[in-house]
Order: C-alpha cells, then sequence, then structure tokens
C-alpha cells in the first residue's frame, strides 16, 4: 500500500520517462460513488515525461482506491475496487493485491466502506470530527483485517465473505449500466453492512453501537448551520420505547436468576419520559402507559427548580423495590 499523487503533466522538478512502460487508461471519474468503479477510458497519457510517478504499482490492478476525504453526507470512507490498471490525477492512497487474491482485495473493500470503519476510525484518528475529515495512510492501516480463521467465529466470518464477494462482482457487472442512476447501490449496501459485521462477529448489541455512532454521533461533531442532526431533535414515543427495551435488556444480563428487572415507560405528550423499573421474580416484561396529569405537574415543578445547566436526565430516589429514571425527551440520545 501507499499514498501516491498520480502521474502529472511535466513541471520543473523530477521527471520520470514511462516511455517503455505500457501505456494505461487515464480514469477522470473518481468522484463516482465508492465501491466499484466504472471500467477506465481513454488513451495513454500524452507524453513519456512526468513526474511523481510516486507508488508505480499502485497503478496495476486489481487494486483498491481510497481517497483521503470522509464523506461528511454518509460519515464513511470511500474506498472502490478496480480490476484493471489506470492511471490517475488524483491524490489517492492505493492497495494493491495480486492477482490471486482479488477476493481478498473485494472483502477489504467492502470493509473500508463499512460502518464499522468509521467508527473505528472516528475513535482512533484526530482528523475525523473535524470540519473536512479524513483518514491519513499510517491511519488507515490501523484497522483490524483478520484471516477468516482469526475471527471469533470462522464458519460464519466465511459464509460472510462468500456473501461479500458475489454482491461486489455483481455490482462491478452493472458498474457502467448504472453509471450517474440514482441511489442504485443501496440495496447492496445495506447488505454488505451486515455481512460485514458478520465477518467480524459483533454482536446485534455491539452493531447497533456502531449504527447509532455512524448515523448519530459522527454528524453531530460538524453540523452546519441549516442542519438539524438526529441527535438535536426531539424524541419520540417509539425512541424512548426502543431506549427502554435496551435498557432492561441489558440490566437482565446482570442479574442472577431467579431476580429480574421489568419496566414501565410513563410518556405521552410531554417533555419528561419516566422508566421504573422494577426487581421481581417474574417474568421480565417492558409495557408504556402514560403519565398522570398528578405527575406531570409533580415533574414540571421540580424541572423548574433546578439550576440552569443542570443535567435533566437523573434517576429519581428509589421507592420500595421501584426505581425511576427520568429522561428529557430533548436530544435523548
Amino acid at each position: 500500500m501507499a499514498d501516491w499523487s498520480g502521474f502529472q503533466t511535466l513541471v520543473f522538478g523530477k521527471t520520470e520517462n514511462i516511455a517503455d512502460s505500457q501505456p494505461l487508461p487515464i480514469s477522470e471519474n473518481f468522484s463516482v460513488p465508492p465501491w466499484v468503479l466504472s471500467t477506465p477510458e481513454g488513451g495513454p497519457w500524452k507524453t513519456a515525461e512526468l513526474h511523481r510517478s510516486g507508488f508505480e504499482h499502485g497503478f496495476s490492478g486489481p487494486h483498491i482506491l481510497v481517497p483521503q476525504g470522509i464523506s461528511t453526507r454518509t460519515s464513511r470512507l470511500r474506498a472502490a475496487y478496480v480490476p484493471e490498471a489506470c492511471t490517475f490525477q488524483h491524490s489517492i492512497q492505493a492497495i494493491k493485491f495480486p492477482a490471486a487474491q482479488d477476493a481478498r482485495a473485494k472483502l477489504l473493500t467492502a470493509i473500508l466502506n463499512n460502518k464499522f470503519a468509521s467508527w473505528f476510525y472516528f475513535h482512533r484518528t484526530s482528523n475525523f470530527g473535524v470540519e473536512r475529515p479524513k483518514v491519513h495512510q499510517r491511519q488507515l492501516l490501523l484497522l483490524p483485517f483478520p484471516e477468516v480463521d482469526e475471527t471469533p467465529d470462522p464458519a460464519s466470518a466465511r459464509a460472510a465473505q462468500g456473501q461479500i464477494v458475489s454482491l461486489i462482482d455483481e455490482m462491478l457487472a452493472r458498474r457502467n449500466q448504472v453509471l450517474g442512476a440514482e441511489n442504485w447501490l443501496a440495496p447492496y449496501v445495506d447488505r454488505l453492512d451486515e455481512h460485514v459485521f458478520s465477518y467480524y462477529g459483533l454482536t446485534e448489541e455491539e452493531r447497533m453501537l456502531v449504527r447509532d455512532a455512524v448515523d448519530a454521533i459522527i454528524p453531530s461533531t460538524q453540523p452546519s448551520r441549516e442542519t438539524v442532526t438526529v441527535v438535536m431533535r426531539d424524541s419520540d414515543g417509539p425512541t424512548r420505547e426502543a431506549y427502554g427495551k435496551i435498557l432492561l435488556k441489558s440490566l437482565n444480563r446482570w442479574m442472577k436468576l431467579p431476580i429480574k428487572v421489568r419496566g414501565r415507560l410513563l410518556t405521552g405528550s410531554r417533555d419528561w419520559a419516566i422508566i421504573e423499573l422494577e426487581l421481581t421474580q417474574g417474568q421480565s416484561l417492558f409495557v408504556a402507559d402514560n403519565q398522570s396529569e398528578h405527575l406531570h405537574r409533580a415533574l414540571d415543578r421540580m424541572m423548574v427548580a433546578l439550576p440552569i445547566g443542570e443535567s435533566r436526565n437523573f434517576e429519581l430516589v428509589r421507592i420500595s423495590n421501584c426505581s425511576w429514571t427520568i429522561n428529557s425527551t430533548l436530544s435523548s440520545r
């Protein structure tokens, strides 16, 4: 792998003579969506005298081409698998694979474009949560890329790799017919995301954390003036109920049978939601009820009494074998 800037027209400075090298088509279309690149078109370079040749092996296929910048619309890297040899004028990072390892290259392409990679780089690099996010070459190499037998579940990883390769082969077969078509990649991306999660052996809770970070947290680190991100919106009933169910499921993992935790969400068209947690030896249930008017007025008085700047998310005093957790419905994520 190397970071290189592509062949450039001769200018003052270092030059390279490639008159005896194999002519390669020139590609100017790296602005298309990631994953796969349309077949490079165009004739060989117009002159044999060029400068900044860089990592010449990176021009040969199969290779993965990765610009440094992160897509601010999707919070993802943009990695494209290209089986053909081609030259570029852009500053692009190249990952070269032997021809016999093209399946491995397709797997890595899916991983780099995956939400898991975005989540990983967001926590490991300092250039992600900035105005112009990017991942440098040395940071790109930090991402774990285990062999199938090194994963938590080799059988599941092997099956996931097979599905990933098949889907990218299908994308390659369609890449020239759908160039410029709106959202043609979307059905593939969702399925590839799940297969990559399976390759790494992520649990459903871990997948949820990755999705939440990429879809909600990362876009909120540098929102534009006109943007209202998910974190900035008021929560709704389904969001509060999903939060309560996840909380209950997590707590019950820590309990020793026969003790369990059951929960009740007290909500409605209010600014505050209450989750009542109760220890029980019966079935662990989660139900949603509306707040009473008396409770609503009591909560309003309590919130008004709190100092400005004090968090409105807190745990209330334990009542018998129950505890109440109060959450503001504003920015509840």
